[in-house]
């Protein structure tokens, strides 16, 4: 169970990064295009996407700890 949680918050690491390279690429845009309206809710749905992703790992990583730490006392 612990190695797939694991693999879950590694994949989400990986898709975190991804939209970090589309909020750079939007970011990027916008300051050329300062007037775009569609630019900036771009980027504001890629950041709320972003931190719902990482609410989403945390829970995970709490969930990670718990069970380690059940595991390490159950085993005593």
């Amino acid at each position: 169970m612990k190695r797939v949680i694991l693999t879950e918050i590694n994949r989400l690491n990986k898709v975190i990064a991804n939209k970090r390279q589309d909020a750079l690429i939007i970011i990027k845009d916008f300051q050329v295009q300062s007037k775009n309206t569609l630019l900036k809710d771009s980027l504001f749905e890629v950041k709320k996407e972003i931190h719902e992703i990482a609410v989403i790992q945390k829970e995970l990583w709490f969930i990670y700890k718990e069970i380690a730490y059940k595991r390490k006392y159950s085993c005593s």
